[in-house]
């Protein structure tokens, strides 16, 4: 899965601002898609550029002027391509990765202990 593919999705429900897509990303998708404020507007601006989105400014006194996105035919057929394509393989958040990134800050027996103890939960699964 894409941001273009996210984005589309959210653009079939309803018109949306950039604000709101990023609301919902953050608020609601985040456990399914890790999305990233600074992918949503140049993602935004491609959509647009291909013609499966289109922006509507809306003038605003007071505030700077509003996007307000929607989800055009073609939009709607490049969404339901990607629905139609094969699933891929889910991505999962890893506890144990960012200990390890972040490893430089253990000494070397705490580091191989959690790289130990790691092992044994993966073992412990596969046995399961």
């Amino acid at each position: 899965m894409q941001g273009k593919d996210i984005i589309l999705g959210i653009l079939s429900k309803k018109e949306r601002s950039g604000y709101e897509i990023n609301d919902i990303l953050q608020n609601q998708l985040s456990y399914f898609y890790d999305g990233t404020y600074g992918m949503i507007y140049p993602t935004l601006r491609k959509l647009e550029k291909d013609g499966k989105i289109t922006k509507e400014v809306v003038i605003q006194n007071g505030r700077p002027n509003k996007n307000i996105y929607a989800i055009t035919e073609s939009g709607k057929k490049e969404l339901a391509s990607y629905l139609q394509s094969d699933v891929n393989d889910e991505i999962f958040k890893s506890d144990f990765l960012m200990r390890l990134f972040f490893g430089n800050s253990l000494n070397d027996d705490d580091l191989e202990q959690l790289i130990r103890e790691e092992i044994e939960r993966k073992e412990e699964k596969l046995n399961v």
